[in-house]
């Protein structure tokens, strides 16, 4: 991390960044962001699916994992509450979430 982004932006947000790591792939946390029925609960086969559902609302398809996409893509959970609501809806980032959740308690 100190290599890649400096020590002082290492030391000003040491405390604030967190590392994620999808049981399945990544692309299974931005389902329930595009699908309301059990196809937000896959684990699998996720980037697929989820290309299947841009393509449907005329959205640029995932083909090279670039920031700028995902950024877009998940944008919406950066709301407390789309989080929390969409987040129950895939085990594998359900997961991840209450870890989060134990980790730092609101209140």
């Amino acid at each position: 991390m100190e290599a890649a982004f400096g020590a002082a932006f290492l030391e000003n947000y040491r405390l604030k960044i967190l590392f994620a790591i999808a049981v399945n792939e990544i692309e299974c946390w931005l389902l329930p962001l595009f699908y309301s029925d059990k196809n937000a609960a896959v684990t699998s086969t996720c980037l697929e699916r989820l290309n299947r559902q841009l393509r449907k609302n005329n959205e640029r398809p995932i083909t090279e994992k670039k920031y700028d996409q995902y950024d877009k893509i998940s944008r919406p959970y950066c709301k407390r509450k789309a989080l929390m609501a969409e987040s129950d809806k895939n085990p594998s980032f359900k997961i991840f979430v209450d870890k989060l959740k134990e980790a730092f308690p609101l209140g």
